[in-house]
């Protein structure tokens, strides 16, 4: 995504929320680093307004922190959920 966003040069701010590690027994596990859960993965700086983004995976869906915390957004902020990187082009392209 941030490679996508540097193409079409747009000013953003990525929030890592986690970084993965694999443990002992050799799995995979996300060690959360933020504390304001909730917040979406990207704030972009489009030409239509502020887009916040929330990447999920198909079949992901949103914490109740993260439906909190999308229901008290001004309405002047774009939220949205993106599920696969052509979604993430065409929506950046809309608001940009």
């Amino acid at each position: 995504c941030e490679d996508v966003l540097a193409l079409l040069k747009v000013k953003y701010i990525h929030l890592i929320t986690f970084v993965r590690r694999r443990c002992s027994c050799g799995k995979w596990i996300n060690i959360p680093i933020q504390k304001n859960a909730g917040v979406p993965d990207f704030l972009i700086f489009a030409n239509k307004g502020i887009l916040l983004i929330e990447l999920k995976t198909k079949k992901g869906i949103l914490s109740k922190a993260q439906k909190d915390w999308r229901k008290d957004l001004p309405p002047r902020f774009n939220y949205t959920v993106i599920r696969d990187v052509e979604d993430f082009i065409e929506t950046v392209k809309f608001y940009n």
